[in-house]
């Protein structure tokens, strides 16, 4: 038997069941209205009108991203790349659920600030772009469009979705666009209006007051905008929420494209955005979303609705009304989180009535996400509001590692019809043995002792014991004092780590190469990077670090959040690769004699942010160099940056080098920097990943010497990306250029020139 009535899911795990929902619920039934917020990176949504739209009207809203953010900073960690993509998807999906906004990806890259549209069309495709975001109006079916892109010349992403909203409003509706598109089920949409946010209003403007209460939430849309911009955490968003807390903050639109033949209403069902466009629901819906029904009242007229309504939409909205009318919450999870292709997992649902205790027996089945029908539904009888159930579900032997959902769905007999539920689990795939490098990337100095340690983590993932081996492939022509090794795993979960000494032939190149590790029982090797560069290190005592976070007092952020804890390893985990000694400078060690141990302290980027303990001693730090000592400021951000902490004013602006590419010119060729220990060429800055440097010092005293130039095509920015001086009998360097990116891939010319750096006396 097949559950094919199972089609939507109009409820996840922990559904809130509270008034507020409850309402929204009914609120809902009355609006068969859209709204689509297009915006290029997480944080760029307008929480505030999807929350206006969503509370106060029952519109369907969705916030539709082009980017994960992952070529952004992050203000709370190291995570960069693909590690900073998943971290903003989780803040943003939690910001989408505190303004009311289903969300969607348009999944192209963010490959760091762009200064023109250009530069974005060459790297997205302008017709790609163009293309997917077509696909998501004819997804979602829009009523209205609203962005705040598509006219100033900032960001060359926000340009370049701004420019594809606005084709792609005309092209939705245009059967002749994209007709591949047809083949997999879509159709031609046409929106009623699109409007970009005007931030300085005029006469026609459409204008939003976000102060006013939401009072279901007891919140104004400004400050439910604001707890929204709370979970973009990694963005340091203090500033927005401020703005948005003060004053009487409005939003205003202006109307750039309208289709004059759309259908029209009387009603003002969803406010000026949606003036004049009807609801789209029968005028019962919209009695019973208006009236002030108990949820007894409530669900005696859902269910009849949710059983016999031919429109799929109203009936997901009447079922998920008629879920909180009768106090209905399912919940399910998986036995074990985490299991192999092939596998058999053990998946358990209960069902609670918190209601009147009118649910009589409840129908369960289980499926795989991607299963339109659900096989083999069993029914339990519900007792005292509660009943329990489960089954085995299998994982497909073909099915590749990475997330997977399955599907519980339920559907509950009540004393005057059905309700249909549904909870998803989740679970990870994995293989049988996960094999991963502690440590890597590695690298290898081409004249050192080209040996590489690589340590290696194993975990069973298996239900049982069972035994492995790990073979392990090493470059052509390197050895390896370990070609396999055996692992007994006595039961799930269980890890074994060990490691393998590679060793480097005579004659090895600079250059990059890749040693692999593959279990027996796995298909896919795992490849870790060796990095062999030809770098001579300084001689030194000792070298000081004051990292960004982690080692001074942590401050707890004005929202709540202590965001500070964690420190990027970037300069650390270099200077352990180098093998240069080096020891973290916390709040207790800003006195003579612990300082003056160093040759050099470096000041990690954005450093004078996270550690009030650096500005309380910054005298003594400067001190440090007046005696002689050598100190390394990495880049600081505008804001966060006083020039009273140089020896000498530095005015730090935000400009930036975007173009990894942008010609450098060294203005002092005979400088230290450029030749001890290592000679720079102009192929040491070939390669360089994201960009050149940001936040530059655009003016600075007399005392400082500029070492370097460099500006994207058509600027002239001044060269502020490395300054030095002589400050008593030490020496003060300021670099604002994007080192950690660098550090981080091992690039050679970079890490040449970050040694010569630290020879700098």
């Amino acid at each position: 038997m097949l559950l094919g009535f199972f089609a939507f899911a109009p409820f996840s795990p922990g559904q809130d069941l509270s008034e507020t929902a409850f309402r929204q619920a009914l609120l809902d039934l009355g609006n068969n209205l859209r709204l689509l917020c297009v915006a290029a990176h997480p944080d760029d949504e307008d929480g505030a009108t999807l929350a206006l739209h969503r509370y106060k009207y029952g519109v369907k809203t969705y916030a539709l991203i082009a980017t994960r953010g992952e070529g952004g900073q992050n203000e709370i960690g190291p995570e960069l790349y693909e590690d900073l993509a998943a971290l903003r998807t989780r803040e943003m999906q939690a910001a989408a659920a505190i303004t009311g906004a289903e969300l969607r990806f348009l999944d192209l890259p963010d490959f760091g600030y762009s200064k023109t549209i250009e530069e974005t069309h060459a790297i997205w495709g302008e017709t790609e772009t163009l293309r997917r975001v077509v696909r998501k109006i004819r997804e979602i079916r829009p009523h209205v469009i609203i962005t705040h892109h598509g006219r100033e010349k900032d960001h060359g992403h926000h340009q370049a979705i701004g420019k594809a909203v606005i084709d792609g409003f005309d092209l939705a509706g245009d059967a002749t666009a994209f007709p591949e598109q047809f083949a997999e089920g879509l159709e031609t949409w046409r929106p009623s209006r699109l409007y970009i946010r005007a931030w300085t209003p005029g006469p026609d403007s459409v204008t939003l007051d976000l102060a006013k209460l939401e009072s279901l939430r007891g919140m104004t849309y400004a400050e439910i905008t604001a707890k929204a911009l709370e979970a973009h955490a990694s963005q340091g968003m203090s500033f927005f929420i401020e703005r948005y807390l003060s004053g009487r903050p409005k939003a205003h639109y202006d109307l750039v494209r309208q289709v004059r033949d759309a259908a029209t209403g009387n009603e003002d069902v969803a406010g000026p955005l949606f003036a004049g466009l009807p609801a789209g629901v029968h005028p019962a819906h919209r009695r019973l979303a208006e009236s002030r029904a108990s949820r007894p009242e409530a669900l005696d007229a859902l269910l009849p609705l949710v059983a016999s309504d031919s429109d799929e939409t109203f009936a997901k909205k009447a079922a998920r009304a008629a879920v909180c009318a009768a106090e209905l919450r399912i919940e399910a999870h998986a036995e074990d989180p985490v299991v192999i292709p092939g596998q058999a997992v053990r998946i358990q649902a209960d069902l609670r009535d918190f209601g009147r205790h009118d649910a009589t027996s409840v129908t369960f089945a289980c499926a795989w996400g991607g299963a339109e029908e659900i096989p083999d539904p069993f029914t339990v009888s519900v007792q005292e509001g509660a009943a329990a159930w489960e089954c085995m579900l299998s994982t497909p032997r073909d099915m590749g590692t990475g997330e997977a959902e399955a599907r519980v769905v339920a559907h509950v007999m009540c004393a005057g019809g059905a309700v249909p539920m549904e909870s998803t689990v989740r679970v990870e795939v994995a293989p049988a043995t996960r094999i991963e490098f502690a440590g890597a990337p590695y690298l290898a100095r081409k004249d050192g002792d080209r040996v590489v340690r690589c340590d290696l983590l194993c975990t069973n993932h298996a239900s049982a014991a069972r035994e492995d081996v790990v073979r392990i492939e090493a470059p052509e022509g390197w050895s390896a004092d370990v070609a396999e090794h055996p692992l007994r795993f006595d039961h799930e979960d269980q890890q074994w780590a060990f490691t393998v000494t590679l060793r480097l032939p005579e004659s090895v190149a600079e250059g990059v190469y890749e040693v692999r590790a593959r279990a027996r029982d796995g298909v896919d090797a795992v490849a870790a990077r060796v990095s062999v560069v030809d770098v001579a290190l300084p001689k030194t005592r000792g070298i000081g670090l004051i990292e960004n976070r982690g080692t001074g007092v942590s401050p707890v952020s004005q929202h709540g959040q202590d965001a500070h804890a964690t420190p990027d390893v970037t300069l650390r985990a270099t200077l352990e690769r180098l093998g240069l000694p080096y020891t973290l400078i916390t709040r207790r060690d800003f006195h003579p004699e612990t300082l003056d141990r160093y040759d050099t302290i470096i000041v990690d980027m954005r450093a004078y942010q996270y550690r009030p303990d650096l500005i309380a001693n910054n005298n003594a730090v400067l001190e440090y160099v007046r005696r002689g000592g050598a100190l390394i400021v990495m880049y600081q951000k505008t804001f966060e940056w006083r020039p009273t902490f140089s020896p000498y004013p530095i005015h730090v602006s935000r400009n930036r080098v975007t173009r990894e590419d942008a010609p450098i010119t060294h203005l002092a060729p005979e400088h230290p920097l450029f030749h001890a220990p290592n000679a720079i060429r102009p192929d040491d800055w070939d390669g360089w990943v994201h960009e050149r440097g940001l936040y530059f010092p655009d003016r600075w005293d007399a005392a400082y010497t500029p070492l370097i130039a460099c500006s994207d095509p058509e600027e002239d920015i001044p060269p502020g990306s490395c300054l030095v001086a002589r400050h008593g009998d030490g020496l003060y360097v300021y670099t604002a250029l994007a080192w950690y990116r660098q550090l981080r891939e091992l690039h050679p010319g970079a890490l040449c020139l970050f040694a010569n750096l630290l020879a700098l006396r």
